[in-house]
C-alpha cells in the first residue's frame, strides 16, 4: 500500500486537531479519555441496577477561578459536564448548571448543539438544557420498560 504525501498531510492535519484539543493534558490522560468517549458503550458503564458506574473516580471537579464560578474553558471541560449531565437526575443536573455563568451555559448549549434562549433567563437556559438530556433518558427508559398486555 503506498501513501501519497498529501494523504499523510491529511491525517496529520487530523492528528494536530486532537492533540491541540487535548493541550495541556498528559498523553495517558489524552488517550483514556478518547478511549472511554469512542470504545465503552454506554450500556458497560451502568452496572445491572442502572445505576451509572464511575469509571472516572479522578476526575476533577468542575475548574474554579479564585471563589468565582466554575468554568468551562475547553472541549474537554464540556465533554465532562456532559457525563455528569447523563449521569445525574434532573434536580442534580439543574443545581450542577445552575453553578455556572448564563455565558458558559450557552457555550456549552452551543457546543453541543442544544437549541436554547440565548438572551433568556439563567433557569430558561439550565431548564432547556435539561429538558434536552431529560428526554433522552425518558426515551431511553421507554425502550426498555415491559410490553403492554391487553
Amino acid at each position: 500500500m503506498r501513501l501519497m504525501v498529501g494523504e499523510v498531510l491529511e491525517v496529520v492535519t487530523r492528528v494536530q486537531k486532537i492533540l491541540q484539543h487535548y493541550r495541556g493534558s498528559t498523553m495517558i490522560s489524552m488517550l483514556d479519555d478518547i478511549y472511554h468517549c469512542c470504545c465503552i458503550p454506554e450500556e458497560l458503564m451502568r452496572d445491572e441496577h442502572g445505576a451509572a458506574d464511575v469509571l472516572r473516580e479522578d476526575s476533577p471537579a468542575p475548574k474554579k477561578v479564585a471563589g468565582k464560578k466554575p468554568v468551562l474553558d475547553t472541549e474537554a471541560d464540556f465533554i465532562e459536564l456532559l457525563e455528569k449531565l447523563r449521569r445525574e437526575d434532573r434536580n442534580e443536573a439543574e443545581m450542577l448548571l445552575k453553578s455556572y455563568t448564563v455565558k458558559h451555559l450557552v457555550a456549552f448549549a452551543d457546543y453541543m448543539s442544544i437549541s436554547v434562549k440565548k438572551s433568556g433567563p439563567k433557569d430558561v437556559i439550565v431548564g432547556q438544557i435539561c429538558n434536552h438530556y431529560g428526554f433522552r433518558q425518558l426515551n431511553s427508559k421507554m425502550v426498555q420498560r415491559p410490553d403492554m398486555l391487553r
